[in-house]
């Protein structure tokens, strides 16, 4: 704990491969459970007062001969007949209106292609398998006082 500085910083990673290896694998697990519930696993950082809170950044290495790595989040899956799968949401933050703070933007990009085609984006909902399929919806959201709503076709 730093009082009146910095605290100390952790790094967990496995040691550079060989020149013909491959690295080590890290596995950041809860273990499974027979009869109740599993644990939750958290990444964060810390709220900062009088500062900026700390970034997560979550990256992947680049291929020279082959492809780049792929990232991958997934909720869970319900087997259960009348339990919807676990969800995925990703939020922007807010921006304070004490500090007339715009709230964080979200951006989705696919990929640059610098010889071929550049990468696809696709947006889907889930298969109804019984029923009707997922909804899908792209919206603006209400204009605050002495502004304008923007163009969701743009």
């Amino acid at each position: 704990e730093g009082a009146t500085s910095t605290s100390g910083a952790l790094s967990v990673r496995t040691a550079n491969a060989g020149t013909k290896g491959t690295s080590g694998l890290l596995v950041f697990s809860s273990g499974t459970s027979s009869s109740g519930h599993t644990g939750s696993v958290s990444i964060g950082s810390g709220a900062a007062t009088g500062g900026t809170g700390g970034a997560v950044s979550v990256t992947v290495g680049s291929g020279n001969t082959g492809a780049g790595g792929a990232v991958t989040v997934s909720a869970g899956r319900s087997t259960a007949d009348t339990v919807a799968g676990g969800a995925v949401s990703i939020t922007a933050g807010h921006g304070s209106s004490t500090t007339a703070g715009q709230g964080g933007a979200l951006e989705v990009v696919s990929g640059k292609g610098t010889a071929v085609t550049g990468g696809h984006l696709q947006v889907s909902t889930g298969e109804g398998a019984t029923s009707t399929s997922g909804a899908l919806s792209v919206r603006t959201a209400n204009a605050g006082r002495n502004r304008s709503t923007t163009d969701a076709s743009r």
